[in-house]
């Protein structure tokens, strides 16, 4: 089965340190529901966004979501990579 590596995200700039992470040995297919639903609220919000007259609000929580859904799909590209390389050995 393949698994999701540990990949950190929301990077503090005057720390220099990440907030967050996506944990380690989550199953992929797992891991890719997840991000299809924090991209689908990105998407909802985004929309809404463009419409509002004030979205500064909702054009941070897109950005958040964003962030989380790439740390997903990262982690779990490099669970993948890390399968292959170890079945190749």
């Amino acid at each position: 089965m393949l698994k999701t590596t540990t990949k950190t995200f929301s990077h503090i700039p005057l720390s220099r340190l990440q907030l967050f992470a996506v944990q380690s040995d989550v199953p992929v297919t797992d891991a890719l529901d997840r991000t299809y639903c924090l991209l689908d609220l990105a998407q909802e919000m985004a929309e809404q966004a463009a419409l509002a007259e004030n979205s500064q609000q909702l054009c941070h929580v897109i950005v958040y979501l964003i962030d989380m859904a790439k740390a997903t799909v990262d982690a779990c590209s490099e669970g993948i990579q890390t399968s292959v390389e170890a079945s190749h050995e």
